[in-house]
């Protein structure tokens, strides 16, 4: 089961990466992801594998891997 800050900092991911990050990458292969964007993506995935939360990219959004 999920905790509540888990689910949280997931959800922050997802919507940077659909905004600003890896979706439009996919669909443009000349966009660049902006500093600040990135830093925060960064940060995030950070924070998860912090709290032992393992993710992948499932070419959508981010997915918590299932042990």
């Amino acid at each position: 089961m999920q905790s509540d800050e888990v689910e949280g900092i997931l959800a922050e991911l997802n919507k940077l990466e659909q905004e600003y990050g890896r979706v439009l990458a996919d669909e443009d292969p000349n966009y660049d992801v902006p500093g600040e964007a990135r830093a925060r993506i960064e940060l995030l995935q950070d924070e998860l594998a912090k709290l032992g939360v393992e993710i992948h990219w499932d070419g959508q959004k981010y997915r918590i891997t299932e042990a």
